[in-house]
């Protein structure tokens, strides 16, 4: 009987979970920071691994900039392009072994599974697989149907080119790094998109990176959207460690009104005020808690039908997950392929490691063999014993030794200051000088 058949499907309640909770102080892991393991460029699908050729520099923008190009159309056939390479084909790129970790996803994935418990209007489905051979979980977003790109999403890929002093908005060339990131009890492999980067020459990444956004200027009645957009910020970069969130503030018309400057820990303490209602406050350690309970709940799932593609389906109307198998979807054979290429190219590694020609060293000499190098005299011209060889070396000039030069008188001069001062005064009477 096959493994989907017996299978029941398993739902969680995220609502009835965020009302339930109770903190037990078990949180304060989170606040270790996360540690850049790998990184490379993306130019028009190609992987450059270890470059830094599409991390731009942080350039503050002017306000009153008009966030309208001629370049939308473009932006949006660019957008509706897959990114055309292989599953997991950075990470062996960039020579990351996956295995080491218990989770890995993007940023994105993460994103949408952690703020589920106030998410009510956008539902997602997430597929995830385990193997056998390794307890690693493997998450990816499904897409369902064709994105439709927005004016704000065009706006903000506006806001990025001119904060990093570029003309055109190029969604093909991108930055990505992979972060460790350890979330309760599970060690996470995130990648994810810087957009820059500060000049600094003490501090070291992920201190230096920049997180830009973009958003309409809210009003009072709207403040609940804004206070959740601040909860996708402060999570966004609160996973990989950015400090710094530039936000750039628009009107309807897409002019740019002004630049705030945000930190990433203090954004939880400006919401703070919101908690008490559930329809406006957000809280970060509830959110972290659900993530971590999520993943807890998704790997049992897996490592009971290791091999299968299971989906991860979200409501957002009910705020309910659905998890069942989907072995239709062919996700676990594309993880499968990537952990094979994976560990075919460890092998090779390993085994041009042991194949290298070892340098051939010298063969080690006894000592009575050096001994005899070093005291054994040389070997002299052996003298024909006849009358006419003698006084022919007899006849030969000898060497002469070279006369001293008789010393400068800048040297007397020093050699004279250099006696004493009794010396000098009466050396003439006692025969000194």
């Amino acid at each position: 009987m096959p493994a989907y058949k017996r299978f029941a499907e398993l739902s969680i309640d995220a609502g009835e979970w965020c009302r339930n909770w109770e903190y037990d102080g078990k949180t304060q892991e989170q606040r270790k920071d996360a540690v850049q393991v790998g990184y490379f460029s993306r130019t028009d699908g190609k992987i450059t691994a270890n470059s830094r050729e599409n991390l731009h520099y942080f350039k503050p923008p002017l306000p009153e900039t008009n966030l309208n190009g001629n370049d939308y159309e473009e932006f949006c056939n660019q957008k509706n392009r897959s990114t055309g390479w292989r599953y997991l084909e950075p990470h062996q790129r960039c020579n990351i072994d996956v295995l080491k970790y218990d989770v890995v996803a993007g940023r994105s994935t993460l994103v949408k599974i952690a703020t589920a418990i106030y998410e009510r209007k956008y539902p997602f489905e997430i597929n995830a697989v385990t193997f056998r051979d390794c307890k690693t979980l493997f998450l990816s977003s499904r897409q369902t149907q064709t994105v439709q790109t927005e004016k704000h999403h065009y706006w903000g890929a506006r806001f990025e080119a001119i904060s990093t002093g570029r003309e055109t908005v190029a969604t093909e060339s991108q930055f990505m790094t992979f972060f460790k990131r350890k979330v309760g009890p599970h060690t996470l492999l995130i990648t994810a998109e810087m957009d820059c980067v500060l000049k600094s020459k003490s501090k070291k990444p992920p201190s230096t990176y920049v997180e830009l956004k973009c958003r309409e200027d809210v009003t009072r009645n709207n403040y609940s959207r804004f206070m959740f957009m601040y909860m996708r910020y402060w999570l966004q970069s609160h996973l990989v460690s950015v400090p710094t969130i530039v936000v750039g503030v628009r009107d309807k018309a897409g002019k740019l009104v002004k630049v705030d400057v945000l930190r990433t820990e203090k954004l939880p303490e400006i919401c703070k005020q919101y908690r008490d209602n559930l329809e406006m406050g957000w809280n970060a350690r509830k959110i972290l808690d659900f993530l971590s309970f999520m993943l807890t709940q998704i790997s049992r799932v897996c490592e009971k039908n290791a091999g299968t593609t299971v989906r991860l389906k979200f409501d957002a109307s009910k705020q309910l997950f659905t998890v069942r198998l989907a072995p239709e979807d062919n996700f676990a054979e594309r993880a499968g392929n990537a952990l094979v290429r994976l560990k075919s190219r460890q092998h090779r590694r390993q085994d041009t490691k042991h194949t290298k020609p070892k340098p051939q060293k010298k063969p080690l000499q006894s000592p009575k063999d050096t001994e005899k190098k070093l005291y054994e005299p040389k070997p002299q011209k052996k003298l024909q014993h006849t009358p006419a060889a003698v006084e022919e070396e007899w006849a030969k000039p000898k060497p002469q030794k070279k006369k001293s030069q008789p010393t400068p008188a800048r040297t007397k001069k020093k050699r004279r200051h250099q006696k004493s001062w009794f010396q000098r005064t009466f050396g003439t009477c006692f025969g000194v000088l």
